[in-house]
């Protein structure tokens, strides 16, 4: 057996590949219960004045709901 019966691609292609597979195997489905941690973590954010955990929850928020500024 030699190389040329076993590999499939070399170089920037093998990375092309293992990045295509490492992505179909990501689930990126949000549920009920996800969102209510997110909120979750918004709220403890307003208890303790912090700005930043309120802005990264909001962030997500936006981001996930595919929110768009209005014009």
């Amino acid at each position: 057996m030699n190389d040329h019966d076993v590999i499939i691609s070399k170089g920037r292609e093998s990375l092309k590949r293992l990045h295509a597979n490492a992505l179909a195997l990501l689930d990126l489905t949000y549920t009920r219960d996800d969102l209510a941690l997110l909120l979750e973590d918004a709220r403890r954010g307003v208890e303790q004045k912090s700005i930043d955990q309120i802005r990264e929850s909001l962030n997500l928020f936006i981001k996930l709901l595919d929110f768009q500024p209005c014009p």
